[in-house]
């Protein structure tokens, strides 16, 4: 092989491994990016719920943040699965051990002139181009009109956060997270990977062994 072949191959592996390298670090790399430019990314923010004349809760127990984008067909299952779950006895006595947590940890004062502490629904819309915007406005209609919530112990409030332009998932979690109100703020695909109820339960029973085992040690020493 003579040294001007020889160095042109060289040369065009050289051009390849930089190539792959450059695309292998925006690849891994374009999430962050994107968050790191969410500040940037314009916003609005739409109150779905409303109080049918009652005073809204001024406390906000769990915020449960949903980036969504272009998810118009799952995230009506989604939402109706985590709703059910809420409503049901064992959504309830979650939401009972989280509020103890919150208690201990000082976060709340629940007295009985304030015993509301509500359930955040933060649905973040990630500049979606397909009816994600009208299916969730329809879905939370449809699900707070059908609540079975009659003592309002813990209310449901939803918030549509409609994000301008695509920000990628990164940008939609970290613009819901800051703008949730909760106490406590978790992050919920919106197209259902993660079974909510069994989920919800292990993070807050995991938070609570915790949080016990914590005072016990101060107690103790």
């Amino acid at each position: 092989m003579s040294s001007e072949v020889f160095g042109d191959l060289q040369f065009m592996l050289a051009l390849g491994a930089t190539a792959i390298l450059t695309l292998g670090a925006s690849y891994v790399f374009y999430p962050a990016f994107q968050a790191a430019f969410q500040d940037r990314l314009e916003y609005d923010t739409v109150q779905l719920s409303q109080q049918n004349g009652d005073e809204a809760p001024t406390n906000i127990l769990l915020s449960l943040v949903i980036p969504a984008y272009n998810e118009e067909e799952r995230i009506p299952i989604m939402l109706q699965a985590a709703h059910e779950y809420l409503e049901s006895k064992d959504g309830r006595k979650t939401l009972q051990t989280l509020q103890q947590c919150s208690t201990l940890l000082g976060y709340e004062e629940t007295t009985a002139k304030s015993p509301k502490l509500a359930v955040e629904w933060m649905i973040v819309n990630d500049g979606s181009k397909d009816g994600t915007d009208p299916t969730v406005r329809k879905e939370q209609d449809r699900l707070q009109k059908a609540s079975s919530n009659d003592d309002k112990r813990y209310p449901h409030v939803w918030r549509l956060l409609n994000l301008k332009q695509n920000g990628g998932k990164g940008a939609a979690v970290k613009a819901g997270m800051t703008a949730a109100k909760g106490s406590f703020r978790l992050m919920v695909d919106a197209d259902g990977a993660t079974d909510f109820g069994p989920g919800l339960e292990r993070v807050v029973t995991s938070l609570s062994k915790s949080i016990q085992s914590s005072s016990s040690s101060s107690s103790s020493s």
